[in-house]
């Protein structure tokens, strides 16, 4: 009966390692994407100028492309919500 016991509890804590990292693989992947746009607003504007010596980002987006990681953060935390929310229950 013990040995039932342990086998259900190891199959449970591997069931929810899997789900872990599933969510892991997919807040990661929603951060890489984050950090794609950040880097896009912040070298966007210095780019399309004729003279990037003379870049000033005062009133572009290159001033503002650290906000994309605190938005997404909480949106991988509203994610993360969901996930153990609306997941498979074992």
């Amino acid at each position: 009966m013990n040995a039932q016991v342990d086998d259900a509890r190891r199959e449970a804590m591997l069931a929810h390692k899997r789900k872990d990292e599933k969510l892991g693989a997919i807040c990661a992947t929603i951060m890489i994407v984050a950090t794609i746009i950040g880097l896009g607003l912040l070298f966007g504007p210095a780019f399309t100028v004729p003279d990037p010596d003379a870049f000033k980002p005062e009133g572009t987006t290159a001033m503002w492309f650290w906000v994309v990681w605190p938005v997404v953060g909480m949106i991988c935390g509203i994610v993360a919500v969901l996930w153990e929310a609306f997941g498979k229950q074992e």
